[in-house]
């Protein structure tokens, strides 16, 4: 057992290719091969399990939608219902289904890849990110967290 005084979360990416974490703003990584959708518009993306998606949360995401249309919405999904009642859910707020982008689970450097090519990655708020959320920072990209008063939902605001 180690203590190391003042750190929240120890973790690394175990990234073996450190090019794969170079973000410049102004040229971002490109999309293919990672399991993307290949579009000009902002991908705003959550790579979190479902279960932590709450309604409000999802009420949230769907406003994002609306107000840019050129958005699509990237959740990994790993089989069962989930992908339908997302899409019942968009089309209940008016939103076409290909807006959203299902993608499933890639490993080491490429997940790291992947989430330095979101535009905008967002958290869930009572069970944030937390891996998630230290992976995306690592890659360099944005999160947008809602934190709560719970210490499962203030993890990834600790982290920011």
């Amino acid at each position: 057992l180690i203590y190391l005084a003042e750190i929240f979360l120890s973790t690394s990416t175990r990234v073996t290719n450190p090019e794969a974490l170079r973000w410049d703003p102004g040229h971002p990584h490109p999309r293919a091969g990672l399991d993307l959708p290949i579009t000009d518009g902002p991908l705003l993306c959550n790579f979190n399990a479902f279960y932590k998606i709450q309604p409000t949360q999802m009420d949230v995401w769907l406003r994002l939608l609306q107000e840019e249309p050129s958005a699509t919405l990237v959740l990994r999904a790993k089989g069962g219902a989930t992908p339908e009642c997302v899409l019942e859910t968009l089309a209940n707020a008016s939103i076409e289904p290909h807006r959203v982008h299902f993608t499933g689970d890639l490993s080491g450097d490429g997940h790291s890849r992947r989430c330095a090519a979101c535009d905008l990655v967002l958290d869930t708020d009572n069970f944030n990110g937390i891996t998630t959320t230290a992976t995306v920072l690592w890659a360099g990209a944005p999160v947008a967290t809602f934190p709560t008063i719970n210490n499962a939902g203030r993890c990834s605001a600790a982290m920011l």
